[in-house]
């Protein structure tokens, strides 16, 4: 059999041609992203570079509509107060879309974000902000209060991989302050004191696949601090106290139709409703602390100081982990709370919930119906039998 052997130079032209104009590049003024006279190599940032702000505002301008023009840029960072790239959403150039892909871009101190979202006419333009999905990588909160790493002013929409509280306070890694939505895949609290992934503002309606509080206080995974609407599929605490993977703080309407999993940290529920808002939950309640903070449909509250609303929809149920300390069985749900059904809020059973744990029922592995709820009473949720009395459901 022949061997075939390449010279030696060949080799080494095959390795360095990948990614051969990967480089660190720096704005050295403010100006279009377009503009090679702006950056200190004298070209547009390319697939592989590390883009330093250095300090200025750069315009995405409407030379391309997707930056890089092909690949990913490796980093984009700045340091200082005003570096930032500022994108008019509801110019003409994103009608059929803008995309930005970048593996980690990290804001420095600006409170305008490093990616800073404007356009009030935007409504049915988008912007795609595609990242990494490693650990650390994505649209990164900054080192200073208030610096978030996308800041979304436009009414358009916002569509982000991972986005990742920052390390100062309140360094958010998206911020919505207007009507437009915003979607994320992965929303993580950061490393500072409520440094949320993902915060609500505004009117804007929020989606996020996975909420996970981050590694320090009240660094929740998305937090609702206004009237809009957050739609989450599943919600994991964090490993620090009262680190969230949905707090909702405000009269907003949060959703959570996943898995809602306690964290490692005290108190780090998957789920904090803190007032009056409606939250609605149609998954499955896994506790250590699973959740907290919401009440039942104008009763008493059931686990927490407040008189916010929880619902339980089809397939909802609960799911008792080993370890109580936090949030004992007695913090669960009152069966008649969640089934009466003039209560579960359109008038119809809606399911059926999990009543092993639950602390006004005995028995295991089975479900209650809701025929069977009764005021006040003690159900066994395999035989259905009262353990005394009887009579409707007296509200």
């Amino acid at each position: 059999m022949k061997k075939i052997f390449l010279p030696i130079y060949l080799i080494l032209v095959f390795i360095t041609s990948i990614n051969v104009n990967a480089a660190t590049i720096t704005a050295t003024k403010e100006g279009n992203w377009s503009d090679t006279t702006v950056w200190d190599l004298s070209r547009v940032p390319t697939d592989g570079d590390d883009v330093v702000l250095g300090g200025y505002a750069i315009t995405w301008d409407s030379a391309q509509a997707t930056i890089p023009a092909s690949g990913i840029l490796n980093t984009i960072s700045d340091a200082g107060a005003s570096g930032r790239i500022i994108l008019a959403l509801d110019s003409a150039f994103c009608n059929s879309g803008c995309a930005l892909n970048v593996t980690t871009a990290t804001c420095g101190t600006s409170t305008n974000g490093l990616i800073d979202v404007t356009g009030a006419g935007a409504t049915t333009n988008t912007l795609t902000v595609t990242t990494g999905t490693g650990a650390g990588e994505g649209v990164i909160g900054g080192s200073a209060s208030s610096a978030c790493g996308l800041r979304n002013t436009s009414t358009g929409t916002v569509i982000v991989t991972n986005a990742i509280g920052g390390s100062a306070i309140s360094a958010y890694g998206v911020r919505n302050n207007s009507s437009g939505a915003i979607i994320v895949t992965n929303a993580i609290g950061g490393s500072a004191s409520s440094a949320h992934g993902v915060t609500n503002n505004s009117i804007g309606t929020v989606i996020v696949t996975n909420a996970t509080g981050g590694s320090a206080t009240t660094a929740h995974g998305v937090n609702n601090s206004s009237t809009g609407t957050v739609i989450v599929t599943n919600a994991t605490g964090g490993s620090a106290t009262t680190a969230h993977g949905v707090n909702n703080s405000s009269t907003g309407t949060v959703s959570v139709s996943g898995n809602i999993t306690g964290g490692t940290g005290l108190s780090a529920t998957g789920i904090y409703n803190a007032t009056t808002g409606q939250v609605t939950l149609s998954g499955t309640v896994t506790l250590t602390q699973g959740i907290k903070g919401a009440a039942y449909e104008g009763y008493a509250p059931a686990w927490n100081l407040t008189t916010g609303y929880a619902k339980f929809y089809t397939g909802a149920s609960f799911g008792q982990a080993a370890n109580t300390n936090f949030y004992p069985s007695s913090y669960l749900p009152t069966a008649k709370y969640v089934y009466y059904t003039q209560k579960i809020g359109d008038a119809s059973t809606q399911g059926t919930l999990k009543a092993s744990t639950i602390s006004e029922a005995a028995g295991s592995g089975s479900n209650l119906s809701p025929d069977i709820l009764k005021s006040g009473e003690i159900v066994d949720d395999v035989t259905g039998t009262m353990s005394s009395g009887g009579g409707a459901c007296a509200y």
